[in-house]
């Protein structure tokens, strides 16, 4: 569970259980009183109680289902002494029912397949509390236990005393774990613009004063007075078949019945008192300065219909022509910030307007205003050109168009994720074929002159309002220095925007195909592989898994392998820039102009032993792709202006680092663990900015032009046709010499075991940061492999009961597992909590003993079938992913036995047995444990 910016994460309980005796009307749906159709697919209905339900049959992914309850109730509704007991009752919907005892639940998720956090979760914001499981299976059987856990934290919490005692230690180490310095300057916003609402006191975290004087009376009081079937609505979306899961929800939930007093009336928002229009809030530890320029308006609560589905297209894309322009400006060297965007949207349910948002370094804040706020005004005094309006509208139709086409095969969370917003809000999910139907016409008459009318008028009315956050100290008269800086920026004279000309793509294929030497078809796995003069090996397997998706994967040359143990800088910024140098022939930025309303595009990435190239594209496109990569690899830009944005990034990440309690890890632990290992860690920033393009030019250029390159086609197209356009592109690629074997770099210090590193960071967040790290085998066995996840998956178990269930000292301990392909002895095995400082030594003694008494005593067989079910279902899954067999078929050649590993994988997973552990047992004791300790400075540090 997790909460970010205002809508933080929690859990719940309800009310009890008879059969109503007048049915009660279900709260209405938004498509119910508009002229908009719903998603056909999607039946709604809802039972006498009250309680509205949603369903779809949807077959992609296979087997699976996604379920939502959607409790109308969240932290506006508590009362004096109760703030957070929203959230609070989240949790506790996890700490027993009748059906699910405390402590049995999270077995159960994990014995049916799922992992906890991860398929079944929870989150409470201000006006909502939404519980989700994610099914592996979707038969009616599955489907009638996932109901009957719903029910139970709908209307049969325990809430037992006890159990809420231990519940409050778990949710103060939410709360500590989520503060942070950009949290604060959250909450000191909130204070500022929503002071005197109940958004500025009713944070669904709540306090820490109130969780203290919960008991269980004051927790069930809540429960029943807001957790009623007429407050709630079920969503369930996923490959049903045939099945009508009406009679299962009514199997669950009819029996739960409301008070027989009617619904509490929410209490109301209120409105700002004292709102500041200008106004600074000093961070240090928030190393990039943000500053945003908006006007603001009284929020409008909106039908959702077809007019303002088509009102909103003007202005939609005047902000993607403008903000494309803003993006432009960042890879220019003159450009003072770091990003810009203009956006429209609701602040709350409170304030509504347009608004410029702005990034930069803390001593550029008043160029980075000015760079910004000329743009805005230009484009609002001069705007926009036939050519970018062109290059939007292609874009904009195409994915209109794609998202028609991708529909059939889309994952259903994304149809049950739009149902649960129904629920709540104003908002109807309607289908792509209709959204096309409604929007084409309007996106293809619209007129530059219509965009600027439209955002002439969004910045025309309002109060103008203008906030700078962080490292930035303007003293007591911050609101005068900011009206300052805004008004000689208003100052300036803005000409119309020009740009040059993209001109037309360089790199199309032309003449004729390169003959095919070999092709190799594999019936098992469903592929081809194809091989060219040039030694290019092309695999290609044609799926349905997705409409319309092809995914192209280039594997070249022997990545980091390639490059000196000593110059890793190198490698971590051309991992960072390449791309962004474009091609000889164009720029990113032309490359963007003149791929607009195609699906073509490259990433590039530096792996331990590969090279990476890649792309996403359709079928229709798929020659494109494949032009575009190939000019990547015979004609890579290496322009300087790619260096321009990670040389603003690099030195505010490195003053980040210095207050985040991360940075030690990254920047001292990792180094030392792996004995100063030059190719470990964040390298020095001096050495980062002194990386060229064409310090990579010479590094690249050679490999890529002669360095061995497999390609992997995955997706949806016509075989033959593929065969056709990777003939004419990667077939006619420079000759490819043999992979090289570098033995010496491929040596890997031990795991330093003697290693316990403090630390203290200049922070004012009181939290500390606790890790260990245990030296394991590499994972370049299969069998290994598939052990080792089941080892990382059991430790994750056992630290959470201790460390969370039992002391309550923190709250999402985490285990991670990096067991390496390619470096023979590199693994290691790495816990990591967070803590109160006070506690952060039992929280590492905890651990130490946890996996003491674990290496004494080994895993029980219900430990690895916790364990295993969910890797079945997550293996089954994948194999319905166009991304898994990228990268299973890229390896084939460069490890063959990859293939057969895949055959066995299941097997493997059903071979493991608690002695299938024993090997690694040895490892976890605590004297061969390295350890970081994080904490605050203290007054007596400094």
């Amino acid at each position: 569970m997790n909460y970010g910016h205002l809508f933080l994460l929690g859990m719940f309980a309800g009310p009890s259980c008879a059969t109503p005796q007048n049915p009660i009307p279900p709260v209405p749906w938004e498509h119910e009183q508009s002229d908009l159709a719903p998603d056909p697919r999607v039946h709604y209905g809802a039972l006498d109680n009250g309680l509205r339900f949603a369903w779809a049959s949807h077959p992609e992914p296979q087997h699976r289902a996604w379920l939502r309850l959607h409790v109308d109730v969240g932290s506006l509704a508590e009362e004096e002494g109760e703030r957070g007991v929203a959230h609070f009752l989240e949790h506790m919907a996890f700490n027993g029912s009748e059906n699910f005892p405390a402590g049995e639940l999270i077995p159960w998720f994990q014995e049916h397949g799922m992992a906890f956090g991860a398929d079944s979760n929870a989150h409470t914001s201000f006006s909502e509390t939404v519980y989700q499981l994610d099914l592996p299976q979707a038969d009616a059987a599955s489907l009638q236990e996932g109901l009957t856990v719903l029910s139970d934290f709908a209307g049969r919490l325990l809430l037992e005393g006890d159990e809420i005692e231990a519940e409050k230690g778990v949710v103060d180490a939410e709360d500590r774990e989520r503060d942070s310095a950009s949290m604060r300057v959250m909450l000191e916003d909130l204070a500022r613009r929503f002071g005197g609402t109940r958004y500025a006191e009713r944070l669904p975290i709540g306090t820490k004063e109130d969780r203290d004087s919960f008991t269980a009376e004051s927790v069930r009081r809540f429960w029943k007075r807001w957790y009623r079937p007429d407050r709630m609505t079920l969503v369930l979306v996923g490959d049903l078949g045939d099945l009508d899961p009406t009679s299962l929800i009514q199997n669950a939930f009819a029996d739960l019945t409301n008070p027989p007093t009617p619904p509490s009336e929410e209490p109301a928002i209120g409105q700002p008192q004292q709102w500041q229009h200008d106004f600074a809030l000093m961070e240090e530890e928030v190393p990039f300065v943000t500053i945003t320029l908006e006007k603001i308006l009284p929020w409008q609560d909106r039908a959702f219909n077809r007019t303002r589905l088509t009102n909103q297209v003007p202005l939609d894309y005047a902000n993607r022509m403008l903000n494309q322009r803003l993006t432009e400006m960042v890879k220019k060297e003159d450009t003072p910030f770091v990003s810009a965007s203009v956006s429209w949207g609701p602040s709350l349910k409170a304030f509504e307007g347009p608004s410029l948002r702005i990034s930069c370094e803390p001593a550029r804040w008043q160029e980075a205003l000015a760079a910004a706020e000329q743009e805005l005004r230009r484009a609002l005094t001069h705007g926009f050109l036939d050519e970018e309006l062109m290059e939007a509208r292609a874009r904009g139709l195409r994915r209109l168009r794609e998202a028609v086409a991708r529909q059939p095969k889309a994952s259903s969370l994304g149809l049950a994720e739009s149902l649960v917003a129904a629920a709540e809000n104003r908002f109807i999910p309607i289908s792509a074929n209709l959204r096309l139907e409604i929007l084409e016409p309007e996106v293809s008459a619209l007129t530059p002159q219509d965009c600027l009318a439209s955002l002439q008028s969004k910045w025309k009315p309002g109060e103008w309002s203008l906030h700078l956050f962080g490292n930035v100290d303007l003293g007591e008269n911050s609101e005068e220095q900011l009206a300052a800086a805004l008004a000689r920026s208003r100052d300036q004279v803005v000409a119309p925007f020009a740009r040059a000309s993209a001109g037309k793509f360089a790199y199309s294929a032309v003449g004729e195909a390169a003959p095919i030497l070999e092709t190799i078809r594999n019936e098992e796995f469903d592929f081809s592989s194809v091989l060219f003069a040039n030694s290019v090996r092309v695999h290609l397997k044609p799926t349905d898994f997705r409409e319309n998706q092809v995914l192209v994967h280039c594997e070249l040359g022997e990545g980091r392998l390639s490059l000196d143990n000593q110059k890793t800088p190198l490698s971590w910024v051309a991992d960072q820039v390449f791309a962004s140098g474009g091609l000889e022939e164009h720029s990113i930025e032309d490359l963007q102009r003149l791929l607009a309303g195609r699906l073509a595009n490259f990433g590039f990435s530096v792996g331990d032993d590969r090279f990476l190239l890649e792309g996403t594209t359709s079928g229709e496109d798929l020659q494109l792709q494949c032009e575009l990569l190939c000019a990547a690899i015979a004609h890579p830009g290496f322009r300087e202006e790619g260096l321009v944005p990670l040389h603003r990034m690099i030195p505010q990440v490195f003053a980040n680092l210095r207050t985040q309690l991360g940075g030690p890890m990254g920047l001292e632990f990792m180094p030392a663990l792996w004995r100063e290992d030059p190719r470990v860690g964040l390298p020095a920033q001096e050495d980062l900015l002194a990386i060229t393009m064409a310090d990579i030019r010479a590094w690249l250029g050679p490999l890529l032009s002669e360095a061995p390159l497999e390609v992997t086609i995955v997706g949806d197209f016509g075989l033959e046709e593929a065969k056709e356009i990777v003939a004419k592109t990667f077939g006619k690629l420079s000759k490819r010499r043999p992979l090289k074997e570098w033995p010496e770099r491929l040596q890997w210090p031990e795991c330093a075991t003697d290693l316990h590193m403090v630390r203290t960071i200049e922070t004012r967040i009181p939290k500390s940061l606790v890790v260990v790290a245990w030296p394991m085998p590499d994972g370049k066995d299969a069998t290994r492999a598939t052990a080792l996840q089941v080892l990382e998956s059991v430790v994750s178990d056992r630290l959470r009961e201790r460390l969370r269930e039992e002391l309550g000292a923190t709250y999402s301990p985490a285990t991670q597992g990096a067991f390496s392909s390619v470096y023979p002895g590199r693994g290691v095995l790495f816990a990591q909590a967070f803590a109160e400082p006070g506690r952060a030594q039992e929280v590492l003694d905890s651990t130490l003993r946890v996996m003491n008494d674990f290496a004494e005593e080994g895993a029980s067989q219900e430990e690895i079938q916790r364990a295993l079910e969910p890797l079945r279902k997550r293996l089954r899954d994948a194999q319905r992913m166009n991304g898994f067999w990228v990268s299973v078929l890229s390896e084939s050649v460069r490890n063959p036995e990859s293939l057969v590993d895949l055959r066995e994988a299941e097997n493997r997973l059903n071979a493991i047995q608690p002695d299938s552990l024993a090997p690694f047992l040895p490892l976890l004791r605590e004297n061969l444990a390295a350890t970081l300790l994080v904490h605050p400075q203290t007054e007596s540090d400094e």
